[in-house]
C-alpha cells in the first residue's frame, strides 16, 4: 500500500515514480498536488497473480456505509474537473517546472547551508 497525497500530481504526469506496480492499493487526496477540492481517491488492484482480488468488495464497504457521508455532487464534479485538468498537455509543462524549482530551491539551501558552516 502506498499513499501519494503529497507526489500524486508528479506521479499522474509522470515527474514521480508510481507505485501501482508495486503496490495492491494506492491512495491520494485531490487538494494537495493535483490542486482539486478536498477529497480522496482509493485505487485498488483487482486482479493479482491471475486471480481477482477481493479489495473491491472490501474498500466498498469500508467506505460506504461504513465512513462516508452523504456525496457532495459539487465536490465530485470538482474532482472530475481537476482529473481532467491533469489528463492535459499543460500538466505535464507545470509537473516538470514543479520538479525544476524544486531542484532550485534544494540547491540554494545546499549553498545557504554550505555559506553557515564555513564551507
Amino acid at each position: 500500500m502506498a499513499d501519494i497525497a503529497h507526489i500524486s500530481g508528479l506521479v499522474a504526469a509522470g515527474e514521480a515514480a508510481s507505485p501501482f506496480e508495486l503496490c495492491d492499493v494506492v491512495t491520494t487526496t485531490t487538494h494537495k498536488t493535483l490542486r482539486g477540492p478536498r477529497a480522496g481517491l482509493i485505487f485498488y488492484r483487482k486482479i493479482k497473480d491471475g486471480k481477482p482480488t477481493d479489495f473491491e468488495a472490501r474498500v466498498n464497504m469500508a467506505v460506504f456505509p461504513s465512513n462516508q457521508g452523504g456525496p457532495h455532487e459539487n465536490t465530485i464534479a470538482a474532482v472530475a474537473v481537476a482529473l481532467k485538468q491533469v489528463a492535459s498537455p499543460e500538466w505535464k509543462l507545470y509537473a516538470q517546472q514543479v520538479r525544476k524549482n524544486c531542484l532550485a530551491f534544494a540547491q540554494a539551501l545546499q549553498v545557504i547551508q554550505k555559506k553557515q558552516c564555513g564551507k
